[in-house]
């Protein structure tokens, strides 16, 4: 389902040619390059560059593993203005695959930091996150809201951790493959959908458990695919363990803030901005994010305090936009997700419901 293609990248007077790796080929495979149907070169890597062409010229470009042809491309030679080099600053790449396994390490890492207490604390807020943004006539309306929108927070960590690896796989030319796996969840969700909500003793509470369903068929078969594809180790203490660990603090203190502290608006406010610091701080306390910087900064070379903080102050800077993104996608999942089910309950009937 996935062939081999080579893939050009030119200048006005060179090509960067870059091929899948062979499903045969192990460590020390090489590649043979044909221009324009002679041989030019032998490689050790999946990618080549070809220089000293003509501008504004046309080529044909082969790849062969041994007597299989990796693929074949034809490509134009022509000025170009900018384009991202990840063999400089901020991702110093050297075609060995580390700063691909890094950067997807770090966003799955990510899925998990902002994912995690995300779900946990708007789970445990529900009912006082949906009396400080809508109004309801009975107590028993919010109750049931707040009961579906607790359980269905806990799509908000399923939901970035499949942003994550299916923009991992999209990179890797693998852009089929998050598409079939969230087709499957989709057809999963209208059948649990159709099922569920038919049942009494389930009913409307079969919809956030659709969504739950959803999301974990399309994201298991993705961390497998990216763990196949880039050959990367799943960390599970630092991706996995040590936020669920910062989480699980920040919820047992919020447990316990909700039982102390008295109802309102504004005291809903204050149990929010408890649930940021402590997380933050236990997420500094068990190193949910800390210890890959770390940890990258000695695969870079960074050994002195002084090149361990160098490479952070990088790392940041190059990484920033990344964290902005997973934390505007977990609050557009936080609102869209309270809106629809107070919508849900505004339009309802009792009868409908319970």
């Amino acid at each position: 389902m996935f062939e081999l293609h080579v893939f050009a990248r030119s200048t006005a007077h060179s090509a960067v040619l870059y091929w899948d790796k062979p499903a045969a080929a192990g460590a020390g495979a090489q590649y043979t390059v044909y221009l324009g149907g002679q041989p030019v070169a032998t490689c050790g890597r999946t990618h080549f560059t070809l220089t000293d062409l003509r501008s504004q010229s046309d080529y044909q470009a082969d790849v062969f593993f041994g007597h299989q042809c990796v693929g074949s491309c034809v490509f134009r030679t022509t000025p170009v203005k900018n384009r991202l080099d990840v063999s400089e600053a901020p991702f110093w790449a050297r075609g060995d695959g580390k700063t691909m396994r890094r950067q997807s390490s770090l966003g799955l890492r990510l899925s998990f930091v902002v994912g995690l207490p995300c779900s946990i604390g708007m789970s445990l807020l529900s009912s006082q996150i949906l009396s400080l943004i809508y109004h309801f006539d009975t107590p028993e309306a919010l109750r049931v809201t707040a009961e579906l929108l607790s359980l269905s927070s806990l799509t908000i960590v399923l939901f970035t951790v499949v942003q994550s690896t299916s923009g991992i796989l999209q990179g890797l030319r693998k852009q089929r493959i998050p598409m079939y796996t969230l087709m499957a969840g989709v057809a999963v969700k209208v059948l649990l959908n159709y099922t569920l909500i038919g049942m009494p003793g389930i009913n409307i509470y079969g919809a956030p458990i659709a969504s739950l369903t959803c999301y974990t068929i399309s994201m298991l078969p993705n961390l497998w695919y990216v763990r196949k594809y880039t050959g990367m180790k799943l960390d599970l203490k630092g991706i996995l363990l040590r936020p669920a660990l910062a989480t699980a603090l920040m919820g047992a203190v919020l447990a316990l803030a909700i039982r102390l502290l008295p109802s309102g608006r504004l005291w809903t406010l204050v149990l929010v901005a408890l649930g940021v610091c402590t997380y933050a701080a236990f997420a500094l306390l068990t190193g949910a994010h800390e210890v890959a910087v770390y940890r990258d900064a000695e695969r870079a070379g960074c050994n002195s305090v002084r090149g361990v903080a160098q490479f952070r102050v990088r790392h940041q800077a190059a990484h920033q936009s990344d964290y902005i993104q997973h934390y505007f996608a977990s609050v557009s999942a936080f609102a869209g997700t309270a809106s629809s089910f107070a919508t849900i309950m505004e339009r309802s009937t009792p009868s409908v419901i319970l």
